[in-house]
């Protein structure tokens, strides 16, 4: 499961992005999977591991999330 940081979430609109640490990849997050893992909110920089699914387009998105201590 890679970790990552909450670049941004916006929750009027109800998606943001999460990097992965490396900056390797940065992935879409909606409120979809932010409520499916549980959650009803996030910080900007706060550290979480995630799951990674296709998008509808093909492109790789969070499935699910969870939060966790910045080591």
């Amino acid at each position: 499961m890679p970790r990552g940081v909450i670049k941004w979430f916006d929750s009027v609109r109800g998606y943001g992005f999460v990097v992965t640490d490396g900056g390797s990849q940065e992935l879409y997050l909606s409120w979809n999977a932010m409520v499916q893992s549980g959650l009803s909110h996030v910080e900007d920089g706060q550290h979480v591991d995630v799951t990674i699914g296709p998008r509808a387009d093909g492109k790789d998105a969070v499935a699910s999330l969870s939060l966790c201590s910045p080591e």
